[in-house]
Parts: C-alpha cells; structure tokens; sequence
C-alpha cells in the first residue's frame, strides 16, 4: 500500500507493509476477546434481527405465540442471545485489509475514549432513564428494558479485556519505508505551472516503528 505523510515542507512517499494473516488473526482476537458483549432479548414473528451470526452466541429461539394476519397466522418467536459489538478500531483494520489508505491515520490516531466499558454504557442508560419526561411512560418502559439487558451483557462481560495491549500489538505488525520525498512548494508549481487550483494538504501524524 502506498502512502503519503505531510512532513514540514515535505510530501513523503511511503510504502506500507504488514503481515495479512498476522493481521486479520489479531483483528479476530480483538472482536472476540475486546468486543463489549450486550445480551438481546426480543420476540417476533418476522425473525431475528441478527446482523452476522459469527458475533452471536448461546443464541435460543422459542415460539411464545402466534399472531394473526389477514393473509396468515405466524408464530411469534422470543430470541435471547448475546451479541459482540466490536471496536470501532475493527473497521479500521478491516479498512488496511482491504488497502484503504486512509485507514493508517485512522489506526495511529485511534481515540480510545469510543471503546466504552459495560459500567460506562449503564450508567448513560440510566442518566437517559432519569431524563426521560413522566408522561412519557412508553419511553421509561423500553429503556427500563434496554437497562436490564445492559445488566444482563454485564455478567456476560466479565472475561473482556482492555483493548490497548492488542493496539500496541497492531502497531508492531504495520511496517512503513520511505520510497521518496519531493518539496510541497514544489507540487503547488506544478499545480499553477498547469494552472490549477492551489491545494493544500493535510497535516496527518503517522508513527514508525
């Protein structure tokens, strides 16, 4: 993969390398052993509304009923299982698997802060809970709900780890090497020699290991 870093008055050229299969194991240890696990409980009768079956376990489906259509009668299903919800930083590698360049500053400037705990998440629950109006009953109910399930994902938590250990790691496996360097007031001629617009570049920190 190429990329380019703002460096002072520099442009540099760089040629990114990494291990793909270290990579992408090191992505499937952060989804299953970094993901915030949040319990679902619902009941349908048009389905689960599961995304990926890969991030759910102890999945059970039970029929509770039936309901009536002009057309049919379906069964109504209650679903209980647990769901990981994997680091924002999961998007980010997938993005350097698949060579997007834009994915290097996403890694080196990974905000921690949007890898929120369990206890974290209640407790913004709870603070909605308090806000929500009296009369809005309804509202109180179905975030009561959500509550519980996030008391429920608590217990499933428990084995979860800090991600920051597997960032580090991650860190370790990108390899940068310089292939050149041109002057950015050198580039911006070019641009007016051919009388373009003059650009102008964004300032990037990327950190070689």
């Amino acid at each position: 993969m190429i990329y380019f870093k703002k460096n002072n008055e520099y442009l540099e050229k760089y040629e990114v390398t990494y291990d793909k299969e270290k990579v992408e194991q090191l992505k499937q240890r952060i989804i299953f052993e970094c993901s915030r696990v949040e319990h679902r409980e619902y009941c349908s009768d048009y389905g689960s509304c599961i995304r990926d079956r890969k991030l759910v376990k102890n999945f059970r489906a039970v029929i509770v009923g039936e309901k009536e259509y002009w057309e049919e009668t379906r069964d109504i299903y209650k679903y209980t299982y647990d769901e990981y919800v994997p680091s924002d930083l999961v998007n980010h590698i997938d993005g350097l698997l698949n060579n997007v360049s834009s994915s290097i500053d996403n890694i080196f400037n990974y905000d921690f802060k949007n890898d929120k705990s369990i206890d974290e998440v209640i407790n913004e629950a709870m603070i909605t809970f308090n806000n929500i109006d009296q009369e809005g009953l309804f509202q109180k109910q179905q975030q009561l709900k959500y509550i519980n399930n996030l008391l429920e994902s608590k217990r499933v938590n428990d084995t979860q780890k800090d991600i920051r250990p597997y960032y580090k790691e991650l860190i370790t496996l990108i390899n940068f090497e310089l292939i050149d360097k041109i002057l950015i007031n050198d580039i911006n001629k070019v641009y007016l020699f051919l009388d373009e617009q003059e650009f102008e570049l964004q300032k990037v920190n990327v950190r070689k290991k």
